[in-house]
Order: structure tokens, then C-alpha cells, then sequence
């Protein structure tokens, strides 16, 4: 837990609270009470997906991957990404600063920080750089809104159409439908159940 012990050691009183389980959740439970960090780390398991806005109430900042991440950014959290099977706390950053819709892929040619360093930049921010993280935030999130989805379903179809009949999409264009595709498959899971 380096970055909790370094963000403690610069003045900042944190806690932080870790949804979700796995194989190694016991392992990080045990981790935290070995190192004493009880206090500041809590491991609480799965969330109920109704129960998900309600344990963002008083949070800070989101921290993580996946479907969660985009769900605190339109709850109104600022949401700082993790990179999947990162080594060290390493992030693209605050998603309304990543372009496109991969967010936490490994290898991507976008800049790459240390979750301290934008952990401790949104500690030490102003209130009004705090607010334009939390409405930039919500502003990407919506990109993944089931309207988003549909209107560029919609742009894909009708420049398909518009074009001969042996087009050729561009990486571009197949990695947006792609991404389309699936934002639609997870609001589905989410939504239609």
C-alpha cells in the first residue's frame, strides 16, 4: 500500500474502501491487518448493484476498472482508472482525460501516471478544479448512456450505407463499433435483468 502510506505521510487524511472479491480477497484482507492498516483500509466484499450510489455517497474519488468506474463518474465521483494486470499503481488517469472509450488495457499508447501523483494533485485542487473533474467525469460517462450507444450505431450504419458496396472501415471506426457494441451488452446486464 505505498500510495496510502506516501498520501498519509504528506498530510492528508484518507480512508479508502474496497469493493468487490476474488481469489485474492482474503489475501488483501490479511495483508491490510498485517500491515495495520485497518484503520484506513476496509474491505467490504461485493456490493449489491442497487446499493451502488449509495456507497459513493461521501466518496472522494473512485479509483478502478470496469463498469464501476463509468457508473461513480455518472454518479458525480471523479474517476481515476487502473490499468488491468498492472504491476505498480499506475493509471491513464481521470477518464474525462483519456480519449476514446479503452480506459484500463494494458499497452495503450497514452500517457501514464502513478495513482498517487492524481490521487494527491485532486487532494491538493481547488474546489472549482475538484467541480470540473466531477462534471468532466459525468460528461465521459455519458458517452456509455444507451442514447450514445444507439446514435453511433446509427453513424456507423449510415456510413456503411452512404459508401460502396466493398468499404472499408477504418481501425477507427471498427474499435468505436466495437466499443459500441460492448457498452450495449454491459447496460443490458446492468439494466435489463
Amino acid at each position: 500500500f505505498p500510495s496510502h502510506d506516501s498520501i498519509v505521510s504528506k498530510g492528508h487524511d484518507v480512508e479508502w474502501h474496497v469493493y468487490g472479491d476474488g481469489e485474492q480477497f482474503d489475501e488483501f484482507k490479511q495483508a491490510v491487518a498485517d500491515q495495520g492498516l485497518q484503520g484506513w483500509i476496509f474491505a467490504h466484499g461485493l456490493l449489491k448493484y442497487s446499493q451502488f450510489e449509495q456507497g459513493l455517497e461521501d466518496a472522494f474519488l473512485f479509483v478502478g476498472s470496469g463498469t464501476s468506474l463509468i457508473e461513480a463518474a455518472a454518479c458525480g465521483v471523479p474517476s481515476l482508472t487502473t490499468i488491468e494486470y498492472a504491476k505498480e499503481a499506475d493509471s491513464y488517469g481521470f477518464i474525462c482525460e483519456i480519449e476514446g472509450y479503452n480506459l484500463i488495457e494494458p499497452g495503450l499508447d497514452k500517457k501514464v501516471f502513478k495513482l498517487e501523483e492524481k490521487i494527491e494533485d485532486l487532494l491538493k485542487s481547488k474546489t472549482d478544479n475538484y467541480s470540473e473533474i466531477q462534471i468532466n467525469c459525468a460528461k465521459k460517462a455519458s458517452q456509455y448512456s444507451g442514447k450514445s450507444v444507439i446514435k453511433d450505431y446509427i453513424t456507423a450504419i449510415n456510413c456503411a450505407i452512404n459508401k460502396s458496396k466493398n468499404t472499408v472501415i477504418s481501425t477507427t471506426d471498427m474499435t468505436a463499433s466495437t466499443a459500441s457494441f460492448a457498452k450495449m451488452k454491459v447496460f443490458r446486464r446492468l439494466f435489463y435483468r
